[in-house]
């Protein structure tokens, strides 16, 4: 079998395990426990965000994707702990941003949420977050659950066009 053929297979083989984890399919960038993560949504939630804080370090797509994995899992204990934020508070945080995407809100929201936690709230939030089950577009790396975030890996076959 020759160097090209084998090439052609390899490529095919990635292709078909990318479709079946979620993240092959155009502009997915992550899936998490069934829920599809979009890199336009990733890209356009850093966006907003560095528009409207203006961050000494701009979020980039590859930062609000790891916050997207994990924020409806940080809005909903918030919730559970009796400390819920809502969308329209949210949003009045964004006065910056004409028209902010549903990204955007729920990073702010999660943020928010996050400063609400105590320490025996967090470790069972730690908890809950090491329990997604995350499958991440290989451009941006690995999920590490225990950090909790994504781990960038410079694979030389994968694009980092767009990130």
């Amino acid at each position: 079998m020759t160097g090209r053929v084998r090439g052609t297979l390899a490529a095919v083989a990635l292709g078909g395990v990318l479709a079946l984890t979620g993240c092959g399919t155009n502009n997915t960038a992550a899936v998490v426990d069934g829920t599809r993560i979009s890199q336009t949504d990733a890209s356009l939630a850093a966006q907003q965000i560095n528009k409207q804080f203006k961050p000494d370090t701009p979020l980039t797509t590859s930062d609000a994707l790891g916050l997207l994995i994990i924020a409806p899992t940080i809005i909903s204990a918030a919730e559970a702990a009796g400390h819920p934020q809502s969308e329209d508070s949210a949003r009045s945080r964004l006065g910056a941003v004409q028209d902010p995407s549903e990204a955007t809100v729920e990073l702010v929201r999660a943020n928010t949420a996050l400063q609400s936690f105590d320490q025996s709230n967090t470790a069972a939030l730690l908890k809950q977050i090491r329990a997604l089950r995350v499958s991440l577009n290989p451009r941006y790396g690995t999920f590490d659950p225990a950090k909790p975030g994504i781990v960038t890996t410079n694979a030389s076959w994968i694009s980092s066009s767009g990130s």
